[in-house]
Formats: C-alpha cells, structure tokens, sequence
C-alpha cells in the first residue's frame, strides 16, 4: 500500500524520476480517454468530418460520411479516393484545392459530390490545411453537409416564381388583347408605349427590374377606357368638350380596376397618374412635381409620343419628328421630366430607337 508521502512500504520512497513517471502515465491516460472522447464524438456526429491527403486519399472518416456517400461502412470508404470519385465535376475539386491552399481555409464552400450508386449530391464544406514545416500541405481536414433537399426547394421555388412569372405576364397580355376587341387603336397604343418606356428607363440608367415593372404599366396605362363606349374612341372627327371630359375618367378606372390586384409595385397608382403634369396642369388629381412618381413621368412621355406620331380615327398620324418636338416643349414649359424627356431624345435621334 503507499504511504501518504509518496513512499512505498516495500521499496521505500519514490525517487524523483519515478515521480516523474508516474505523473506521465496519468497525464498519458488523460490524454487517451479524451482521445477516445473525441474520437466518439467525431464518429457519432450527424455531421460528415474527414480528412484527406491532398491527392484525394481518405484518412479519416466518420459514419455521417460514409452513409452520406452510400457506403455500407466507413472502411469501404477509406479504400476509395474522393479526388476521383468523390466530386461530380472535376472543376471543383480543384476549385477547392485552389482556394483552401490559398486562403488556408475554406467556409460554406458548396459543390456537387457523386455517391456510391452513381447519384449526385449537393454540399456545403467547411475545411482547412495543415502544411508541413516547409510550407507543403499534408492533408485536409473539415466537416460536410448534404444540402441536396435544400437545392432541390430552392430549384422548385425558382420554377415555381418563374411559372409565377409567366402566369402574370400572360394575364398582362389577356387584359391587353381585351382591350384590342373594343378597340385595337388601345391596344397596339399599349403595347407601343410598354416598348418605349422600358427603353426610356434604360436609358435614363434604371434596372432591367425597375423597366420590367414600367412595361407592365404600360401594358394596362389605359384599360380603365374599357369603360368608354367603343363608339366614341373609334369615332372620327374631334371630340367635344364634354366626350373629352368622359374619356379622361379612364385614368381613375384605370386605377379603380386594379387597385386590389397585389401586384409587388403600385403599378395601379403608375396607372393613375400617367397623364398629371409636373405643373400641375394634368388629370385627374393635378398632382405637381414630386407627388408624381417617376414611373408615371416616364409613362406621360412615351404615352405623348406614341399618340402623336401614331393614326387616330379622329386625325392623322403627326409623326415622330413632331412628337419629339412636342415632348421637347412640354419640357421646356416645366410639365414633363425632363430626363425622361432627353433620354426619349437620344433614343429616336442618336441611337434609331423605333416604335415596334
């Protein structure tokens, strides 16, 4: 048995370097079980850990992985190389090999892996390296998740916001072929100024976005003259004080149709506003400067143009040499943009913009 002061009751006391032994043993043991520890925790995470030597060799690997990959155990494995088998596309793996000898490490790196039965599998992949004393990588070492189940959601959401898309475009076009059945001067006019603004907006330096949102304006400016009687917007001649006056209620139609339509933007609000002027002489609210949105401004440009250098029943078509000049005025008298209006300008002057 040994004694309280270290000694033994046979042998004596310990010498120093026995000491010394014997806290070495113990630390050796401590190290061992939090190995084991360690070891059990790796092996049992739901989260595939591996390490591999740079030319695709598998060292290490725990059971996550290899069910992830198809494996019926983690020695099958450790007999295949991933370089070769492991990646779909071999572009990854030496984007992989580029970035994380580079940076050390890579974070939330995503590529596409081949399972055992041939299947492909997305992942995401955190790792570093671990290089030798002159600077030459040993092995790679990190963790993998299969996101598969992720990318196939988003692929469907993509498809699913894409048919979305189609959807209301095409509802776009039926409300405009509508329009055409009671009047096809409205509906190519539509169509025409849809073309125009979408260029305008480009050229005024806005988004393929935000020009998306204005052709679709465009393409509805003037449904509220669905409730016109047909006759008097086909009929010839000019239009009386009060006939004109029935005509501009279109615009509050317009935005009375759809106002509970969800679109993402106010488009039924672009609609509303397209024939007020910054002046504060348009209809119907006479809204002045600011209050009137840009998309609006933009749409009362191209609306103007289309209508001057188009045919109507009641006169002839003026053309687009005049309708410039005529958006140039109305500029000029502080009633238009005038960035709409320059932008329009170069489009038909400098650059052969013309009207579908």
């Amino acid at each position: 048995m040994n004694r309280i002061d270290g000694s033994d009751s046979l042998k004596g006391p310990m010498t120093a370097d026995e000491r010394r032994i014997r806290e070495l043993e113990a630390e050796i043991e401590i190290l061992r079980d939090k190995a084991y520890n360690f070891e059990t925790l790796i092996m049992s995470s739901p989260i595939g850990v591996y390490r591999t030597t740079p030319d695709g060799t598998v060292l290490m690997a725990n059971r996550a992985l290899a069910e992830m990959m198809g494996y019926d155990t983690v020695e099958e494995l450790l007999k295949k190389n991933i370089a070769e088998q492991g990646y779909a596309v071999d572009s990854y793996r030496t984007l992989f090999k580029e970035t994380v000898e580079r940076l050390g490490r890579v974070s939330g790196f995503e590529s596409a892996w081949r399972r055992k039965d041939g299947s492909v599998m997305f992942i995401r992949e955190y790792a570093r390296v671990v290089k030798d004393d002159s600077g030459r990588p040993v092995y790679y070492e990190g963790t993998i998740e299969n996101i598969t189940d992720r990318n196939k959601t988003e692929m469907l959401l993509k498809e699913s916001l894409r048919q979305i898309g189609r959807t209301f475009n095409e509802l776009v076009e039926t409300l405009s072929e509508a329009m055409n059945i009671r009047d096809p001067y409205t509906a190519d006019h539509e169509k025409r100024v849809a073309a125009l603004s979408h260029a305008i907006a480009i050229e005024m330096g806005h988004s393929e976005g935000f020009a998306n949102i204005l052709r679709t304006a465009a393409m509805l400016h003037d449904i509220g003259k669905i409730y016109i009687p047909a006759e008097l917007l086909s009929r010839p001649g000019a239009l009386r004080k009060e006939e004109m006056e029935l005509i501009k209620v279109h615009a509050d139609a317009g935005w009375d149709i759809l106002k509970n339509v969800s679109f993402d933007q106010p488009i039924a609000e672009m609609i509303r506003q397209h024939h007020e002027k910054l002046d504060g002489s348009g209809y119907p609210r006479g809204l002045k400067g600011n209050d009137i949105m840009l998309e609006a401004r933009i749409l009362a440009v191209a609306d103007i143009v289309e209508a001057f250098s188009s045919h109507r029943p009641y006169r002839p078509a003026f053309g687009i040499a005049q309708a410039l000049d005529e958006i140039d005025r109305m500029g000029r008298e502080g009633k238009l943009d005038r960035q709409a209006v320059a932008a329009c300008q170069r489009l038909f002057r400098q650059k052969g913009f013309e009207l579908p």
